[in-house]
């Protein structure tokens, strides 16, 4: 699901799907489903958090076809500037796998890329 997040002083596009979650595994060398068992325990780490953050965006820009060239540390930044941030972005993370509707700006979209 397509989300837009106000992060960094402008909306962004952000989007967690499998090819976020792969785009998370490539860039952590970590195991997405193992990391995201421990983040429903509760007890995920900053590293999780920031690292999962900055897979949705750079997934969102690249399935609208945009640059994002933030690093993480910029993304954690990010994250520390406002406390409203972050739950907003897990209840989308968390909102993404639970539901199976498809938007329709998702179905206006020519198509999600590879390309990260």
């Amino acid at each position: 699901m397509n989300r837009q997040v106000k992060i960094g002083g402008k909306n962004r596009p952000i989007r967690f799907d499998m090819a976020a979650l792969y785009i998370y595994e490539e860039q952590t060398g970590r195991s997405a489903l193992s990391d995201m068992a421990t983040f429903a325990q509760g007890a995920p780490s900053v590293r999780v958090m920031v690292d999962l953050v900055h897979a949705g965006l750079v997934r969102g820009a690249a399935y609208f076809r945009q640059t994002f060239d933030a690093d993480k540390y910029l993304v954690a930044e990010w994250l520390t500037s406002s406390q409203e941030i972050l739950p907003e972005v897990m209840k989308m993370f968390e909102q993404s796998f639970n539901s199976g509707e498809t938007s329709e700006e998702e179905k206006n979209v020519a198509g999600p890329t590879a390309e990260a």
